[in-house]
This record gives C-alpha cells, structure tokens and sequence, in this order.
C-alpha cells in the first residue's frame, strides 16, 4: 500500500545574525491531515528542517520544543561542510547562515514516526536578517485589508485580492526602498497557523497599479479558527500579539546581545488600539506607531504624547492625521 503523508502550514522563520552569536524565532507549525495541532512528541513523531545550500547539499536540523537544537545535527550530502563545521565547532544557527543568503530562502520541515516514515511536510521560508537592520510591523486584516472578518473570508476562500486599502502596495514599497537604513517589513496576523499559505498566497499577489507587496515573513496565531474570534471578542488580541513580538523578535535579538527594542523596532502599522498596544509594549516608538480607520484615514501619536505606553490607549489630544496611504506627509513622516 502506498504511503500517503498530509501537508501542513507553519510560520515564516527568522534567522538574526549578531556579531558573534546567532538566534531564531520560534517554530510553530500545524501538521494537517490526522495530526492537526497535537503534541507531536507524546505520539512519538520526530521534527526536522530541510534546508538546501547554495551548492545543492541537503541539510537536516533536529527541531525540538519549538526550537532549532543548539547541537550540530545535521545529515549531508558531501563532506566540505562537515570538516568546516568540525574545524570552526559551529552550532546549528552558525551553520544555517552559512547556508543561506540574506533574504528569504525556502526550506521545509518534515514530519516522521518512529519507523521513519513521512507523515507531514511543511514548506516554510526563512528569512536571514543581520542585527543591524530596523524592522516596521504591519499587521494584516483591517491594515493591508479594508476590513477585518469580510477581507479574511474574501482572501482565504475567494482568493479575492483587490480588498486592500487604497496605496498600501504603492505605500510600503516606497517605505522600503526610500528608507535611511536597511528596513524590513514583518507580517503579523491574527489569522491562525493553518492558513498561513493562503495568507502568504495572498501578500505575494495582491497588486495595485503595477506594485506588489514587499517581502517580509509572516507571523500567524498559534491556535484555532475559534480561539481567533474568541480572542476578538474578548480584547485580548494586544496580549498575544505582543507575545508573537516577544517569541520572534525580542527573545532572538536579546540572544545575540541587542536588548534595546529602539535600535531595532523601527515602527508599526495597524488598524485598532490592541495593535497599537502591542507594539508599545514591544517597544516600538510612540511616534512611528500608525492606526487607520475604516475609511482608510490613518493617525499617529505625536513625539510630545506623555500617555503611558503600557497602560493608556492612544492619546486622543495629541494626534497626527493623513488622508490615506496615498497621502504623500504619511511617508515624509515616517523619515521625520
């Protein structure tokens, strides 16, 4: 009988690259088919990521608790990496790095039992950032999207791309590329795991006049359809999205020696009180944090708002106003 194995989701990965030392965002992973969310490791199934080199070699990384082993444990396909890896004593990170480019590189993660069967794949992409870079979160529904819940069920079961508010490709394509410094763009979404492929599909090809989305890796919620619209209706969507910050950019950059989040967190855009919550709490500046409405109209806090960045939502006294993406302050502010 033919062995069959089901195809998972996962979150994007981000590799940074210190100094000296290496770290990575956490995994999280949803399996499909029978295994869905289970814990893996009380059914005796093993996690590995497949990586490829520039060369062509085939890499395997033991994946254990939701982390990359620190350990070198890799299988190869020649022997070059391997003397260089015994000679230089290089960990996992260390050696991933070398493997990939800067930028994104895909890879998968595979799924075995204890007779070494595949029984999920999981493609994923990883994504190599040096610590010097400065990142700008967007949040996704209701901030790429026109709307929240509508917008979601259009992307993901229509494939429905046009519900995006008016120049946001156009907007975050010019933010990147004028930008002072080296800027990444971080995807954050409510949606969970399971449809991170949709939602990727989705940011890879939605277009307006021409102009796509920039490359960035997208961070998903960890639990279920329901615990999404649970976790709406109970406001608690500013304490998970904080904690999706602190587990793939604030534990990994404070591993490699950076634990000021100012050096790094450049600025956030999103469409509620609980996105702008969740980036103070991460550490993002007051002055760089943007909400748009519903009717596309978007405003910031000023650098004189003395509200608390833990406790009060945005200063209503002190606020900056643009028309939309298209307005042509939004961007000059975001260099100001």
């Amino acid at each position: 009988m033919e062995h069959s194995f089901s195809t998972g989701c996962s979150n994007d990965l981000i590799l940074f690259c210190g100094r000296e030392r290496y770290s990575c965002s956490d995994v999280f992973c949803w399996y499909g088919g029978t295994v869905g969310r289970r814990n893996i490791h009380e059914l005796g199934l093993c996690l590995t990521l497949l990586v490829k080199s520039q060369d062509g070699a085939h890499f395997q990384f033991a994946v254990r608790q939701g982390k990359i082993h620190e350990e070198l444990t890799h299988k190869l396909n020649t022997t070059h990496y391997a003397e260089s890896a015994a000679t230089h004593r290089m960990d996992s990170l260390h050696l991933l790095a070398q493997l990939l480019q800067p930028g994104r590189s895909t890879a998968r993660f595979v799924l075995t039992d204890q007779h070494h069967r595949i029984v999920s794949i999981v493609p994923t992409n990883i994504f190599v950032w040096d610590y010097r870079d400065k990142i700008c979160i967007v949040d996704v529904d209701g901030t790429i999207t026109s709307s929240t819940i509508p917008a979601f069920l259009a992307t993901v079961y229509l494939q429905n791309y046009t519900v995006c508010h008016p120049g946001v490709c156009q907007f975050l394509s010019q933010l990147v590329e004028r930008a002072p410094c080296q800027l990444r763009l971080l995807y954050l979404t409510a949606r969970p795991v399971a449809m991170a492929a949709s939602t990727r599909k989705f940011l890879a090809e939605a277009q307006q006049d021409g102009l796509g989305l920039p490359e960035g890796p997208l961070i998903g919620f960890t639990g279920t359809l329901a615990g999404v619209l649970k976790m709406e209706m109970n406001a608690t969507a500013r304490f998970y999205k904080y904690e999706a910050l602190k587990s793939c950019l604030l534990t990994p950059y404070n591993e490699i020696g950076c634990t000021d989040p100012a050096r790094f967190l450049w600025g956030g855009i999103g469409n509620s009180i609980a996105d702008e919550l969740a980036y103070r709490d991460a550490g993002v500046p007051t002055c760089r944090i943007f909400i748009i409405g519903a009717r596309s109209t978007i405003r910031r806090c000023q650098e004189r708002c003395t509200c608390s960045p833990r406790r009060t939502p945005l200063c209503q006294e002190v606020l900056m106003g643009f028309a939309g993406y298209h307005d042509a302050a939004l961007l000059q502010s975001m260099f100001d």
